[in-house]
């Protein structure tokens, strides 16, 4: 089971990617970390300044500058809306993600702020795969399959991400220009 794929994006570390953080667009809560996702104040300025070549011949539906705190861990969760991700790290903070699989006791729970279920008691799931990102590496991930983040130092891992809604991790995976 692949939900997750390296790939060479062009991205040039070495410039401030807070100054692109827009307005806060939406967060998630965990018990003990949150990621927040905020707009991008100046998409031109960023695609000069970051990356080096067109990297999909899909283009995202939204693009994001994304944190999550640490150190904890955000709950296996599957994402609501986006079916496939990018996420182009710049401050990785030692973070890992792990993809699991349900079992006979998974249970989920709603969304504070949503109306379907998606997040998932770790007990109840079977880690089957998991990464931990350096600066500078970018991935895409199926996130239609239930993730979660540990954190295991503080700081903040800081990241651009790109969503693609109703599109499957091996079209967009296909879509990668080389």
């Amino acid at each position: 089971m692949i939900n997750y794929h390296k790939f060479d994006s062009g991205l040039v570390l070495g410039n401030d990617l807070e100054i692109f953080k827009g307005k806060k667009s939406f967060d998630f809560v965990s018990k003990t970390s949150g990621i927040t996702y905020h707009s991008i104040s100046n998409i031109a300025v960023l695609a000069d300044k970051f990356f080096t070549k067109k990297i999909f011949s899909i283009e995202p539906h939204l693009i994001y500058y994304a944190e999550i705190t640490g150190p904890g861990f955000l709950d296996p969760h599957i994402d609501h809306s986006a079916t496939t991700v990018a996420n182009f790290y710049f401050d990785s903070n030692d973070s890992i993600t792990t993809f699991y699989a349900p079992n006979e006791q998974t249970t989920s729970k709603m969304y504070d702020n949503m109306k379907s279920g998606g997040i998932f008691d770790i007990n109840t799931l079977n880690a089957v795969e998991s990464f931990q990102a350096k600066d500078g590496e970018s991935y895409i991930l199926n996130v239609s399959k239930i993730h979660g983040v540990s954190s295991p130092k503080s700081g903040t891992r800081k990241f651009i991400n790109m969503q693609w809604y109703g599109i499957d991790f091996e079209t967009i995976r296909n879509s990668i220009i080389s």
